[in-house]
């Protein structure tokens, strides 16, 4: 039975300067956040008081539509965030569709949280 090594992280942590809406983000795997998918990830915004950025607002778009501890996630940045190269008018054809059908269908709650997508999605229409 084979087994995967992660290799070492070497990218540089986010911090909230670098996550802007429709950035798109590895999350690494954080053993005190079980729930939270390591995947890539679109940034929607960072909130919190006092310092800026806080916590990054991340939808994991490609396990569904918009819900809260489902797709929906606050981590904070300097953990467990990385930037990526790939930019949404570089991401994959296919993918990007999907992204871009599931932001327009979000409704309520989840539309409001996904509305600063909006601009960035549709600049990098392809």
């Amino acid at each position: 039975m084979r087994t995967h090594v992660p290799a070492p992280v070497t990218a540089a942590p986010a911090d909230a300067s670098n996550l802007k809406p429709g950035t798109l983000v590895q999350v690494l795997p954080a053993a005190r956040w079980k729930r939270v998918p390591a995947r890539t990830a679109i940034v929607t915004g960072t909130i919190g008081s006092g310092r800026p950025g806080l916590f990054a607002l991340l939808w994991f778009w490609t396990l569904g539509q918009p819900e809260f501890t489902q797709t929906l996630f606050t981590v904070t940045p300097d953990e467990v965030v990385v930037p990526l190269h790939t930019t949404l008018a570089t991401l994959p054809q296919a993918s990007y569709r999907v992204l871009a059908a599931r932001h327009a269908a979000a409704r309520g709650q989840a539309a409001r949280l996904l509305a600063p997508l909006a601009e960035p999605i549709a600049r990098a229409a392809h």
